[in-house]
This record gives C-alpha cells, sequence and structure tokens, in this order.
C-alpha cells in the first residue's frame, strides 16, 4: 500500500514532469513561431516568393529548424522536392549570414523532366537519362561557416544518390576581408534597375580584396560504384583482368604534364595509378592537400597572376595526394 509520503512524492514527480513537459512545449511553439517569421522574412526580402515553398516548420528552443515538403521550383511544371531540410548553426552579423548548416533530406531531382524542358540537352544528362537515371534521389548537406575576424571561410559538402554514388568535401580559405565579404553579399541584393556600371564597380571592388585569399586545405571523395555498376549493366561488357590496362583507353592523366609543374616524379605516377584505377573499376577516389602553411591563391595579391592555372598545377601547387 501506498504511503502518505510516496504519494506526495509521486505527485511532486507528475507535476514537475507536467512542468518541464508543458515548459518545452511552451518554449518549443514560441522557437517555431519565430523561425516561421525569419524564414518567411528571408524569403520575401530576397524575392524568393514562388522559388521556394514548404508545408510546415517546426523549431527547436535550441535553435534548429526542419522544413517539410520543401519545393525548390525549376520552373513552372518542374522543383527539386526535398522530404525534410535541417537548418542549423545559423549565426548573422550586420544581418548578413556567417554561419550555416543544412542537411536534406529524401532530395528527388527529375533528370528527365529537367531535360525535356532545355532546348539542347546536355551530354552527360542524356547519358544519364540514357542509363535510366530519370529522378536522382537522395541526401544532401552542406556546412558553411566564416570568421570575420579571422578572415577564415569554411566550407563543407557532402551528397549520397541511390544507385549512383556519393561524395564529401571541405574546403579552409584564409585572407578574406570582412569589407569584401560585405560588398560582395550586398551586390546579391540591389534593384535590378540599379544602375549596371555601378554594379561592376561595386563587384571589382569586392573582387579586388579578395585577391589575398589563401587556400589553408582541401579534401574531397568520390565514389562512384553506384554508377560504375549501372554502367557496366547497360553496356554490358566485361572487365579487363587486373593487370590489363595497357589494352583499354589511354591513361588520362600525363605523368610528364604533373612533372613539370613541380611533382615528383614517384608521386606522378602514384596519382596516375590511382585515378586510372577509378576510372576503369570505380569505387573512390580521395584528394587531399598537404600544404605545410596556406598558399595564397594569387600572388602579390594580383588576379593577373594565380597561383596555378591548371589541374596538373593545383596538385604540384597544393602538394596533393590522390589515393583510391
Amino acid at each position: 500500500m501506498m504511503t502518505k509520503q510516496k504519494k506526495i512524492a509521486a505527485a511532486a514527480s507528475a507535476a514537475f514532469i507536467l512542468l518541464v513537459g508543458g515548459g518545452w512545449l511552451f518554449a518549443k511553439h514560441q522557437a517555431t513561431n519565430i523561425a516561421q517569421d525569419n524564414i518567411d522574412g528571408f524569403i520575401i526580402r530576397h524575392d524568393l516568393r514562388g522559388k521556394i515553398a514548404y508545408d510546415d516548420l517546426s523549431a527547436s528552443p535550441f535553435g534548429s529548424v526542419t522544413l517539410s515538403g520543401v519545393k525548390l521550383k525549376l520552373s513552372p511544371t518542374n522543383s527539386v522536392s526535398i522530404a525534410a531540410l535541417d537548418i542549423s548553426n545559423v549565426e548573422m552579423k550586420y544581418d548578413q549570414l556567417r554561419s550555416v548548416t543544412l542537411a536534406a533530406r529524401g532530395t528527388e531531382i527529375p533528370l528527365l523532366a529537367i531535360a525535356r524542358e532545355q532546348r539542347g540537352v546536355d551530354a552527360g544528362l542524356r547519358t544519364m537519362i540514357g542509363m535510366g537515371y530519370t529522378t536522382l534521389k537522395g541526401d544532401l548537406g552542406l556546412s558553411v561557416r566564416y570568421e570575420d575576424m579571422k578572415g577564415i571561410l569554411s566550407v563543407e559538402t557532402s551528397g549520397n544518390f541511390t544507385d549512383f554514388g556519393a561524395w564529401a568535401a571541405k574546403i579552409s580559405l584564409g585572407g578574406i576581408d570582412p569589407n569584401s565579404v560585405s560588398t560582395l553579399y550586398n551586390m546579391a541584393n540591389v534593384p535590378a534597375e540599379t544602375n549596371p556600371f555601378a554594379i561592376l564597380a561595386a563587384a571589382g571592388q569586392g573582387l579586388q580584396g579578395l585577391a589575398s585569399v589563401s587556400l589553408a586545405q582541401a579534401e574531397v571523395s568520390i565514389d562512384s560504384s553506384g554508377f560504375y555498376k549501372r554502367d557496366s549493366e547497360v553496356i554490358g561488357y566485361d572487365l579487363p583482368p587486373e593487370g590489363a590496362a595497357a589494352q583499354g583507353p589511354e591513361s588520362i592523366v600525363d605523368e610528364m604534364e604533373l612533372v613539370k609543374a613541380g611533382m615528383a616524379p614517384s608521386e606522378a605516377s602514384t596519382t596516375r595509378a590511382a585515378v586510372d584505377s577509378w576510372v576503369r573499376k570505380g569505387g573512390s577516389l580521395k584528394i587531399k592537400t598537404n600544404l605545410a602553411q596556406p598558399l595564397a591563391l594569387f600572388r602579390n595579391a594580383n588576379f593577373l597572376m594565380p597561383a596555378f592555372s591548371s589541374p596538373a598545377g593545383y596538385l604540384a601547387a597544393t602538394k596533393s595526394s590522390i589515393s583510391n
């Protein structure tokens, strides 16, 4: 039999749970209202009505927001659909976005419908549709953070599409002037009727301030297993035995070009072998910089003097390694 003290303790516990639960629901309701105002205001201020739509919105008191049934209008009849779009780590400064993390779950891209609206269909898009990729389905991720006190921009992106492939990439840039960021950010919000010469002058000023940008790190990983499997099934050919690459197509990597750009001969050979293996057998390919210190993308902060002007030059200048 429950004693009086136990009844009081049970009642107190139930009251506490109801209080906390009620407080959480109230906070969630308030957070959702605030988030809806912010998102709808962003859409209106940036003239995105009719281009972005969603069915429902919910928010956490901790700052994360989820939009359900998102539609990104490509044309009056075609849209990219996203089952759920998670938004978190949002940071604003001077009414400008400084940080955001996006996760698009259940994304569908109608490739066939897009192609039917184009007059001249891109050869790559035509090939994908011919292989059966009429709609790409999967998940996408994007994270952006700009630290204006340090002038550092960090970007991470990822994607995974069913029966197609996946990728993950991250890059970190330094030496980015906050004034240039503000100038370019404002450029995206100028009215269409603004004097075009004034726009060009402002853009030039903003870009010139970005001439001191340096690359701190870059890493990309691509997995083409799904695409390669589909390609093999559609074409219906047998893979050549291991070591029979000489009988196949020539390598797309020119070792001599890499060496001339500054890469060591042994590294050039390893790079060629990794890329050739990926082209023949599919699977993963990883490209990663190995910089001891940030690399200025323009010599003497001059846009006319890039640190590299070709893929081979990039690989050599950034001391990138390529592996499977």
